[in-house]
């Protein structure tokens, strides 16, 4: 009897180890978050179009991908996914103070939050970090196109709110601009949305009915109404994030340009190593990546010649681009 007992007993104790060795480590998750549509042929499709590379290049990993979070469900749909032990929220600027609110409560989850600056680090939950484009780079190297372009002398920004990363660009589109045209004037529209196109469109109206001959917009669904407005109008435009020259082949100056690709690719090579870490990490001409797109055909090579000297001196560190985060301090800069 005491001898079945003990056998009973070995064998039990190596079925749970066996057990214990076939389960498989858990799977790493990862998940993109954004405000805006994936079709919207700028912002958020260059966040789908990130999505849908790290899927492909990570088949071990699993991802998924919201697209038109109301900003008001910010903090409810970043609860779910830290409920859902999600390792990794690749997320956007319009999601920060969710994330502050959220992160806590989830330090197994790391809130990658894209576009934060290193001054808006301090004190944060030690599981939220950032990623952030030098979205100054193509605002400024845009401007100096529009700059030489222009012949009225001016300018219009049209962008959805007035995000530090929106005023960066715009900034830097304004001093670009300044620095081979200092005659050049910058008006500038917030629509207030992301997806009202009429809104778009109206501001697009408005601005070429007040002399604008170069738009440049960071204004996602919005922004193909006012390049279609641009069209009308047969005005100068300058897409936003991916190359939109398809959009307006003979008029599209240029488009700055994002890679999410890229900052989305090193997060999870972070994530797969465990060498996340709390902190800002730029992505650029430094970096060895394009911020606008290939420039018009109808350009003339002086000014292909001016942005490629721009653009060399800013790679090098030759030169630094004016960086302005405050909406107010922009507003001072194009109000004059």
């Amino acid at each position: 009897m005491l001898l079945l007992t003990f056998v009973t007993l070995v064998l039990g104790l190596t079925y749970l180890h066996v057990e214990g060795l076939a389960q498989p480590p858990k799977k790493l998750s990862v998940h993109v978050s954004g405000l805006g549509s994936k079709t919207d042929a700028s912002f958020y499709q260059s966040m789908y179009e990130g999505y849908l590379y790290l899927q492909k290049k990570y088949p071990d990993i699993k991802f998924g991908f919201s697209d038109l979070v109301p900003f008001a469900e910010t903090v409810s749909h970043l609860e779910t996914l830290g409920q859902a032990n999600v390792d990794l929220v690749l997320t956007e600027l319009a999601f920060f103070e969710a994330a502050v609110k959220v992160a806590a409560k989830y330090p197994k989850t790391w809130f990658l939050v894209m576009n934060l600056m290193p001054d808006m680090m301090k004190g944060l939950p030690k599981n939220i970090t950032a990623h952030s484009w030098r979205d100054e780079q193509g605002g400024y190297l845009s401007g100096v196109v529009a700059g030489l372009m222009t012949k009225t002398n001016k300018l219009g920004y049209i962008a959805g709110f007035d995000y530090p990363d929106i005023v960066k660009t715009g900034a830097g589109f304004f001093h670009g601009a300044k620095s081979v045209n200092p005659n050049a004037k910058l008006s500038v529209i917030y629509t207030g949305s992301w997806t009202d196109v009429q809104k778009g469109r109206d501001a697009a109206k408005t601005m070429i009915d007040g002399g604008v001959d170069v738009i440049i917009h960071f204004a996602d669904d919005a922004g193909i109404a006012i390049i279609d407005a641009a069209k009308e109008r047969k005005v100068w435009v300058i897409g936003e994030v991916l190359d939109q020259s398809k959009l307006a082949p003979d008029l599209m100056l240029t488009s700055y340009l994002v890679n999410h690709n890229r900052m989305f690719e090193v997060a999870v090579d972070d994530l797969k190593a465990r060498r996340m870490t709390q902190g800002v990490k730029f992505f650029g001409l430094q970096e060895g990546l394009q911020v606008i797109a290939p420039l018009n055909k109808n350009i003339p090579p002086k000014t292909v010649a001016k942005v490629e000297e721009v653009k060399k001196n800013i790679a090098t560190g030759k030169f630094k681009v004016p960086i302005v985060l405050d909406s107010k301090q922009f507003d001072m800069l194009w109000k004059k």
